[in-house]
């Protein structure tokens, strides 16, 4: 009987073992004491006591990212390896997609991300901007600041988690002054927020927020560029779901400011930032249709409306609306081709552009992930 109970006991570690490797991607890890202690000696703090003991929402890190739990949060195809092996003492995980392999090489050693303003899609990228958005594609990617998996990207052993820590440390450090930096420095603050329920990361959240609120003008919007109101309407709806305080003339101005811009004959952007805004009007069905007139496509080469467009049709389905099953189909043949050529630059090519390139193709990827589920789960 006492061989048998080791015998069956071996077997048992046997299991975890071989789940444990078949991981694809890496657990936030554990909220140990001694994690805890590490993360409040690296972030941003005059004192201590503020700093996220708690990290991570769930107790022992959450569930692992990697298993698809039902919400269509399908893992990555690009990390689908099964293997997991030591180098230089560091665990290296699954391979992961190259837009975030790229990202890894193109930190600076400051923790910010690009270098001098560039236009891209429309838009003026900064390194606030910048840094911000490769934050935003490593959180998307179930990384967050205590992720401990290290990999060996060109030559060097980096941590997906240290990565997103020198980040939001460089963005605590580096407060936006613009309206569209503001707005995308917002939104990964209160991503961060979102998914670690830090104290500290709500207390900065709450600081880049209250910028945004001052940068409102009168009339709604944020400034003359429709893109930067967008932007902001997505941090807006991000701030609602974590919780965080908005004032009310904030969100009623934004939602009266597109509500009047897509009265007549909407624009998909203006129609995609008024589902953010908005849990039900007169003017749903119209704005749905206008996203879905305008799907996704190279021609158009616009990655962030594909994102936020995508974010407003998941809020539809998710409220029992409608969606278009030729938006994912749009929406995956765009993903494919707009990673792929942001993948394509040099490998030197690390300016403020290619990075907001490769963080545009990681986080459209994931949302393209997590739509395809919805519609898998609806049965269409």
């Amino acid at each position: 009987m006492r061989r048998f109970t080791v015998f069956a006991f071996a077997l048992l570690l046997a299991g975890v073992v071989s789940w444990r490797i078949r991981a694809v991607r890496p657990s936030t890890g554990p909220a140990s004491p001694q994690d805890a202690a590490m993360a409040e000696s690296s972030l941003p703090t005059e004192d201590r006591e503020t700093a996220p003991a708690e990290a991570i929402a769930t107790a022992g890190g959450g569930p692992d990212p990697s298993a698809n739990d039902g919400s269509g949060n399908d893992p990555d195809p690009d990390s689908t390896a099964a293997d997991e092996f030591m180098t230089g003492g560091h665990t290296e995980s699954a391979p992961l997609p190259v837009p975030l392999r790229r990202l890894l090489a193109s930190q600076s050693p400051d923790g910010s991300w690009g270098d001098v303003e560039e236009d891209f899609e429309g838009a003026r990228y900064s390194r606030n901007s910048a840094t911000a958005l490769a934050v935003l594609a490593f959180l998307s990617a179930g990384y967050c600041h205590l992720s401990k998996e290290t990999l060996v990207v060109e030559g060097v052993v980096r941590c997906c988690g240290e990565a997103v820590k020198s980040g939001l440390k460089w963005l605590a450090a580096n407060p936006a002054d613009g309206t569209f930096d503001t707005a995308l420095v917002s939104l990964a603050w209160g991503e961060a927020y979102a998914m670690t329920e830090s104290k500290l990361f709500k207390e900065l959240a709450g600081k880049s927020y209250a910028r945004l609120w001052e940068l409102q003008d009168e009339a709604g919007s944020w400034g003359r560029e429709p893109c930067t109101s967008s932007w902001a309407a997505l941090a807006l709806r991000t701030a609602d779901l974590s919780g965080l305080e908005i004032p009310g003339t904030v969100r009623a101005r934004a939602a009266e400011w597109f509500a009047r811009r897509i009265e007549s004959d909407p624009s998909p952007q203006d129609a995609a930032a008024w589902v953010l805004l908005n849990q039900e009007g007169d003017g749903a069905a119209r704005a749905q249709a206008a996203i879905e007139a305008y799907p996704p496509g190279w021609a158009q080469h616009d990655s962030g409306y594909w994102y936020r467009g995508t974010q407003a049709l998941l809020k539809i389905g998710a409220s029992g609306g409608m969606t278009s099953a030729l938006w994912c189909e749009a929406l995956e043949a765009a993903v494919d081709m707009y990673s792929a050529d942001a993948v394509g630059r040099p490998g030197d090519d690390y300016g403020t552009a290619a990075v907001v390139s490769y963080s545009m193709a990681q986080v459209t990827r994931e949302i393209y992930y997590r739509y395809r589920g919805m519609m898998r789960s609806a049965g269409r």
